[in-house]
């Protein structure tokens, strides 16, 4: 009863408050950098709990130590175990990776493991990530595209037949191997190097005033 009513156990989430529950200056360095990364990991839980579809959430982080003399550095890594609602969508996932990635110098995404509370791998952690970021990132593109391509006809019909008697199935494919880019030219409104009787031709040198230019 003593314990609850200081509000203990958190369930085991300790943040930046362990600093103040121990005295830093007569603490090792050694102690001192479990402390950090505890901290570090207690907070970036808090917060990915805070989140509508993470109902809780557990973090691992690897954070190896600079060592001197030595022009190899390992790079460090998180992995996250999340309690959801439901299913997370590619999006969330990719989201919560940046989250993590962008509270620890030197992580990036693609370092960041996910895995549910049932087991099931969310984000490998890896450079394999990258494609299938790219992947997701396609499919909810086109979902979009689906979304306001159903959305115009159900609005077109709706004039016609009434609100709510019409409904529409959209189903894209798209393909994203092919870009069209459109480049427009600017004019630079200045002074030129060029001589004014280079006006008029197709290929001019930006040359000095006192050269000629070639017809």
């Amino acid at each position: 009863m003593s314990l609850a009513s200081s509000g203990l156990p958190q369930r085991g989430r300790v943040g930046y408050e362990i600093f103040d529950q121990q005295s830093t200056p007569g603490a090792t360095s050694f102690v001192q950098n479990i402390n950090n990364v505890r901290a570090l990991e207690g907070e970036l839980a808090r917060t990915i709990a805070s989140l509508n579809r993470i109902k809780s959430a557990r973090v691992h982080l690897v954070l190896p130590e600079r060592e001197l003399f030595r022009r190899e550095r390992k790079d460090p890594s998180a992995s996250i175990v999340l309690s959801v609602r439901g299913e997370l969508s590619n999006g969330e996932i990719r989201a919560i990776q940046h989250l993590v990635a962008s509270a620890i110098e030197g992580l990036t995404p693609t370092r960041v493991s996910i895995v549910d509370d049932q087991g099931n791998l969310l984000a490998s952690g890896t450079e394999d990530d990258a494609a299938g970021a790219m992947s997701g990132r396609a499919a909810e593109r086109t979902l979009g595209f689906e979304n306001r391509l159903r959305t115009r006809v159900e609005d077109m019909l709706a004039n016609v037949v009434g609100a709510g008697r019409a409904r529409v199935e959209v189903a894209a494919e798209i393909d994203f191997n092919r870009s069209t880019t459109t480049r427009k030219p600017s004019i630079l409104m200045g002074r030129s190097s060029a001589p004014p009787n280079c006006a008029k031709t197709r290929t001019c040198p930006m040359v000095p005033p006192a050269s000629h230019c070639r017809q």
